[in-house]
C-alpha cells in the first residue's frame, strides 16, 4: 500500500518489520484457483501483483508439499514465505534472525485472519522439505531460504475440505476438524 504525502510517497505494509526492512518474500502456489494458471507465483510488492515464475506438475505438488504422513497437494493455495536474511542482519547482526522470525509470525497471522474472513481455513505447515522447496524456487538456502508454509483451503461441510484445515469456530466456540 502507498501513502501519499505532500512531496513523497511512503510504502507501507499491514505487518510490522524491524527497521521497516521487510526481509520476507511471499510466494503463492496456485493448485486449484479460478483465473490462475497452476504454478508458483512471486508477490511483487512494488507493483502489487503476482508474477508467474514456475509451472508445477501434479508430481511436483505431491512430492514437494508432502507433510510427513499427510499430503497437502489438494490445497487450492499454499503460501511460502522466504527470508532474505541480509536485509535485516546487516543492521541488527544475529538478533536480525529473531526479528525475521517474529515478522513471519505477524504475516502468517494476518494470512490466517484474512482467510477466515473469506470462509477459508488455514494449516500452518512445519514439516516441509526446506532444501526441495529452496531448489524449486531457485534460492540457495543460505542468503534466502524458505521459513514458512501455510496451506489455505475450504472449511465446512462441502466435502472438499483439506485434512488438517481448521475453520471457523463452531457453536460451542471450538473448532471443528474436516
Amino acid at each position: 500500500m502507498k501513502l501519499k504525502e505532500e512531496n513523497s510517497t511512503l510504502d507501507v505494509r499491514a505487518y510490522p518489520s524491524a527497521g521497516a526492512l521487510y526481509p520476507i518474500e511471499v510466494y503463492v502456489v496456485a493448485n486449484n484457483v479460478e483465473y490462475l494458471k497452476k504454478g508458483v507465483y512471486h508477490y511483487n510488492v512494488a507493483e502489487n501483483c503476482l508474477e508467474y515464475i514456475l509451472n508445477l506438475s501434479e508430481n511436483d505438488l505431491t512430492n514437494k508439499f508432502n507433510i510427513r504422513d499427510q499430503s497437502i497437494d489438494c490445497a487450492p493455495i499454499t503460501i511460502l514465505l522466504t527470508a532474505m536474511f541480509h536485509r535485516t542482519i546487516y543492521k541488527y547482526g544475529n538478533r536480525g534472525y529473531r526479528f525475521i522470525l517474529t515478522e513471519s509470525g505477524h504475516l502468517l497471522q494476518n494470512i490466517a485472519l484474512l482467510s477466515t474472513s473469506y470462509g477459508m481455513g488455514t494449516c500452518d505447515v512445519g514439516g516441509y522439505e526446506d532444501d526441495e522447496i529452496n531448489e524449486m524456487l531457485g534460492i540457495d538456502g543460505m542468503t534466502e531460504s524458505v521459513i514458512g508454509e501455510v496451506a489455505l483451503g475450504l472449511c465446512g461441510d462441502n466435502g472438499n475440505e483439506m485434512p488438517g484445515i481448521y475453520g471457523k469456530g463452531d457453536e460451542d466456540g471450538g473448532f471443528s476438524k474436516s
